[in-house]
């Protein structure tokens, strides 16, 4: 069988052939060659307009995660680093990962994404709307001690440290588009994201639940 023809343009084919004289003689890895071709593709859209490039990704998004080729693998990487704040700030190897297995979910306005004291399934990433983060005060009120918006991610440390999740997050705007992978997937790359720095783990690990779980 042959491979799908994908149509880069000029400015891609230029970017590629760069690619490729830099890799001569040696041996490319897998992901080596993924990396050139999301470059390549990536230099084909510096100048498209933001509405389109939105069009495209929900409309990749139609297609179940499953089905998509290689080529639609690396223009949904492509389209999550331009659109995601959270993917533009990955390794190469983590947003590929993460852009074959992610799917997309959209809530109403106080749709609750998950609840305080559930187990944790998934791992959210905020691709737009407005996200509220909500706990029960001693008084047994809910309080929004927070917010997130494009780029922020939750629902991590639930995954991690096998603890109930601490608060419950709900939609704030309508519509609130949200990303997601499964525990499974998640586990298998967290480590390499680069909100696990230093910086990250010395701050969560002042919190007491979390003082046990180990991170690199």
């Amino acid at each position: 069988m042959s491979s799908p023809t994908v149509n880069i343009g000029f400015t891609g084919l230029k970017a590629l052939l760069r690619f490729k004289r830099l890799g001569k003689g040696k041996q490319l890895t897998p992901l080596e060659l993924a990396q050139r071709e999301y470059e390549a593709k990536l230099a084909t859209l510096k100048d498209v307009k933001p509405h389109i490039l939105w069009h495209r990704l929900r409309l990749s998004f139609t297609k179940d995660k499953n089905a998509r080729n290689h080529a639609e693998n690396i223009q949904m990487c492509v389209l999550l680093h331009i659109l995601c704040k959270f993917f533009s700030q990955q390794t190469f190897e983590v947003k590929f990962y993460l852009s074959r297995y992610i799917e997309l979910d959209v809530f109403k306005t106080g749709t609750i994404i998950c609840k305080e004291g559930e187990v944790g399934t998934r791992y959210y990433i905020v691709l737009s709307g407005l996200i509220n983060i909500v706990v029960k005060n001693p008084e047994g009120a809910y309080v929004v001690v927070s917010n997130m918006k494009n780029g922020a991610a939750f629902g991590d440390m639930a995954l991690i440290s096998n603890q109930p999740r601490s608060a419950a997050c709900i939609a704030q705007i309508s519509p609130t588009e949200i990303l997601s992978v499964d525990k499974d997937t998640f586990m298998k790359i967290y480590k390499k994201m680069s909100m696990f720095n230093t910086g990250s783990v010395k701050f969560i690990k002042t919190i007491p639940v979390f003082r046990h779980v180990e991170y690199r």
